[in-house]
């Protein structure tokens, strides 16, 4: 009997410590999620029907479509390209969640080709995933 009331206590202190940082994405240790990619996550998660779903997707579309163009420089910077790698790998990601919910994510298969090229192997392994399930063998 004492060892149950342990063990509930022991979750509901675990469920509390979880609810705390999913309220506070930013303090998530190993999780590396930005704030609108959790947002996008939990508005999916909240959605009443099928057609807010769709329209959350179609506005994630446009959104992504918008931050995965080519950003014309001038000057290549070092420090820039591995920022902006970090954050195509994120956008790579919400792509795979645009696949996987059944729209159309055509427009980011070169970035993930292009992520699978990398020198960095998280990179890689990101560009990878993507191709692996999105594009046809």
């Amino acid at each position: 009997k004492n060892g149950f009331y342990s063990s509930a206590l022991a979750l509901s202190e675990f469920s509390c410590s979880f609810l705390f940082r999913l309220k506070n994405p930013v303090k998530m240790s190993g999780m590396h999620l930005s704030k609108e990619f959790f947002e996008l996550l939990k508005a999916i998660g909240e959605a009443r029907s099928k057609q807010e779903e769709d329209r959350i997707i179609v506005k994630e579309v446009a959104t992504l479509k918008k931050k995965l163009e080519t950003p014309v420089s001038k000057k290549p910077v070092q420090n820039a390209l591995a920022t902006n790698r970090k954050k195509a790998k994120e956008f790579l990601v919400r792509l795979l969640y645009v696949e996987m919910l059944g729209h159309d994510g055509s427009f980011g298969y070169i970035k993930a080709v292009e992520l699978a090229a990398s020198s960095s192997i998280i990179h890689k392994r990101t560009g990878y995933l993507v191709c692996s399930a999105c594009l046809a063998p």
